[in-house]
Order: structure tokens, then C-alpha cells, then sequence
């Protein structure tokens, strides 16, 4: 469908990220500076947020993590399921330990893992659109940032028609990079927290 109305996705993506980029700015400028209402912090599982921040530390400079992203659907999909899988494994043990009952225990893991997948995937839709270009013109050998939008059309679609690079400038969406990096990040984070603080990523701050 994209080869039909590529503009129109283009300029979707980059509305995508416009809006996300102000509903965060609206948050921290607004609802944390002027109201000091923390409401929704406390209500989306910080720590999640927290483990999610520091996976993306080293997912998203590696090199080798962009390489990975550039690699055909059906390799980042099996990449994608294994993580995700170990993450909703660990969050299921985790919440059993404390709900006895196995159906109220997954039900609460699997909404804990949706609500982590939703931060992390808008953080790196945040994250890539800032750095992303940088990064995709140094390893997908796309050259200059200010020669994307010619350049990319040299890239293996990602789905179909729909390239790995979305969006007009300043913000640009790389789906196959976001997808990666969202699990990668969470399951880092997840492991990582755990080891530095010994607790469980469900618990409060």
C-alpha cells in the first residue's frame, strides 16, 4: 500500500512522532513543572520506565544493533518472539510469587509486559527520530542526515512495499529499528535492574 500514497505515510509517521514528542513535553513542562501532578508516573510502573531508559544506553549506540535491524523480517521477528517471550516469563514468575492463582498471575504479567512494550516502542520512536539518522546514515550507508530523504530508498523494504525509513524531516520513523530495539531494550533493562538493585522490576519505586 505504500507505493500508492507514499507521501501520505510519510507524513502519518511524522505526525506520530510530532504528537508523541508533545504529549511528552506536555507532560514533563505541564502536568510535572507546573502541577507537580505524578499521577500517571506512579500509575505506569516507573520502574519498567527506569530498566527501559538504561536498556536503550547501550542498544541503541552499538553498531551491531543497526546491523541486526537491517536484517529481513523473518530473522527480526524470531529475535523479537525469544525476547519477548523471556520477558513475559520473568514477569510471570515474578507476579505468581505473589498471586497464587496462575490465570490472575499471567492476565496481570501479560498487562505489565503490554504496558512495558507500549513505553518502550514510544521512547524509541522518541529516541530514533532524534538520533536515528545519525546512526542509520553511519551503518546502513546512507550518508549525510540531510540526504535521507533521497537515500533511503536504497534500503530492502522492511514489509512489502514499506521501507525501513518513514516520515519527513526533522522526524523520521525507522520501523525495523524501532522493533528491535523496544524488545532489546526492555529485556535489558528487565535483567540488568534486577542484578544492580535486586528487586523485581514490578516493584514500586
Amino acid at each position: 500500500a505504500y507505493d500508492r500514497a507514499p507521501q501520505l505515510f510519510d507524513w502519518l509517521a511524522a505526525l506520530e512522532v510530532a504528537g508523541l514528542i508533545a504529549l511528552v513535553f506536555w507532560f514533563l513542562a505541564y502536568r510535572f513543572l507546573i502541577q507537580k501532578d505524578v499521577t500517571f508516573f506512579h500509575t505506569s510502573v516507573p520502574r519498567i520506565g527506569a530498566g527501559i531508559i538504561v536498556g536503550y544506553l547501550p542498544v541503541f549506540l552499538i553498531d551491531e544493533v543497526w546491523d541486526l535491524a537491517r536484517q529481513p523480517l523473518p530473522y527480526l521477528l524470531a529475535v523479537v518472539l525469544m525476547l519477548g517471550f523471556a520477558i513475559l516469563l520473568y514477569l510471570y514468575v515474578e507476579v505468581h510469587s505473589r498471586l497464587s492463582d496462575p490465570r490472575r498471575a499471567f492476565a496481570r504479567a501479560l498487562d505489565i509486559f503490554l504496558l512495558g512494550m507500549i513505553e518502550s516502542a514510544g521512547l524509541g520512536l522518541i529516541v530514533t527520530a532524534l538520533l536515528g539518522p545519525l546512526m542509520a546514515g553511519r551503518n546502513w550507508g546512507l550518508g549525510q542526515v540531510q540526504a535521507l530523504a533521497e537515500t533511503r530508498h536504497t534500503l530492502a523494504p522492511f514489509v512489502g512495499e514499506l521501507p525501513r525509513v518513514l516520515g519527513v524531516e526533522p522526524f523520521w520513523v525507522f520501523p525495523s529499528a524501532v522493533l528491535l530495539m523496544s524488545v532489546l531494550a526492555f529485556f535489558i533493562g528487565t535483567f540488568l535492574q534486577l542484578l544492580w538493585e535486586d528487586l523485581p522490576i514490578t516493584e514500586p519505586l
